[in-house]
């Protein structure tokens, strides 16, 4: 082997190393972001209240999402010019935040009572430069509601949601705990989920929703609550660490602000311990 040739085979060498190292470097992004209104959590031992816990998470580096209810985004249950600006406002002075429009109106099972509401809400939002990072919440797909459903029936009104996909860039499953800690039955709710996802996302990010609770009844004093359960660490970190198998984007950490604990206390946000650590410990190891 001459010079040349050696010289050849080095710099060959080299670039073949170098391109794989680049190959390599693409390490995959897994992000959590929160919705979760609760009034308390814990630090050093501490109980501390907050106007916002959304806020406090950061920190830990967990990112916002936003999740715009009818009210602000209606009136007369119709999509309102002002409100949905504001919207758009608000998603461009938090540019790494996620928009959620929960859109429940009409009937899901006939998708002529939604979609017109759907697209004109979207259509406003994307007039007024809105943030591009946004979805739309159980519709499609279609919230199976637990691992008991028929698989036929909602591909086929999947199908018929398809428009969505065309109008958002996040496409969100509800991935809640209908049958509470099951996590085999959750796994059936999640597969089915990804797999009708994954036929209509093109670029889309795929980011469920997820809740850290699951809920043991109703409560008596006030309709819109339930009492919960919250989640042991190992519970949600087989659900995170599932959602990442399913190459997911990351995940919308979800829970209400009218949930009480069995002893009727309001419900406290741990990072030590429980689900809280969990999430916790999967934002560190991203």
């Amino acid at each position: 082997m001459n010079k040349y040739t050696c010289s050849t085979f080095h710099l060959n060498k080299f670039t073949a190393v170098f391109i794989l190292l680049m190959v390599s470097s693409k390490v995959y992004c897994f992000d959590v972001y929160t919705f979760v209104p609760w009034k308390y959590y814990l630090e050093k031992g501490e109980l501390h209240q907050t106007k916002n816990l959304d806020d406090y998470l950061t920190q830990y580096g967990t990112k916002k999402a936003f999740v715009i209810y009818p009210k602000g985004m209606f009136t007369q249950d119709k999509p309102d010019p002002v409100k949905i600006e504001k919207v758009a406002k608000l998603s461009r002075g938090n540019s790494d935040a996620l928009i959620s429009f929960d859109i429940e109106i009409g009937n899901k099972i006939k998708p002529e009572t939604i979609l017109p509401t759907v697209e004109k809400t979207l259509n406003l939002y994307h007039k007024n430069n809105g943030n591009n990072l946004v979805g739309v919440y159980g519709l499609l797909p279609q919230n199976t509601v637990g691992s008991n459903f028929q698989r036929s029936k909602y591909s086929k009104l999947n199908e018929k949601y398809a428009n969505i996909a065309s109008l958002t860039t996040v496409l969100s499953p509800v991935l809640y705990n209908y049958d509470g800690e099951d996590f085999e039955k959750w796994k059936i709710s999640a597969d089915f989920a990804f797999e009708e996802t994954k036929k209509y996302s093109n670029t889309h990010k795929i980011i469920p929703y997820l809740s850290p609770i699951y809920k043991v009844k109703r409560r008596t004093d006030n309709p819109k609550g339930f009492v919960i359960k919250q989640l042991s660490e190992s519970d949600m970190k087989k659900r995170l660490d599932y959602l990442k198998s399913l190459n997911a984007d990351g995940v919308l950490i979800w829970e209400s602000s009218q949930s009480i604990e069995f002893d009727k206390s309001q419900p406290i946000f741990n990072p030590y311990t429980g689900w809280g650590k969990a999430v916790i410990d999967t934002v560190k190891s991203r």
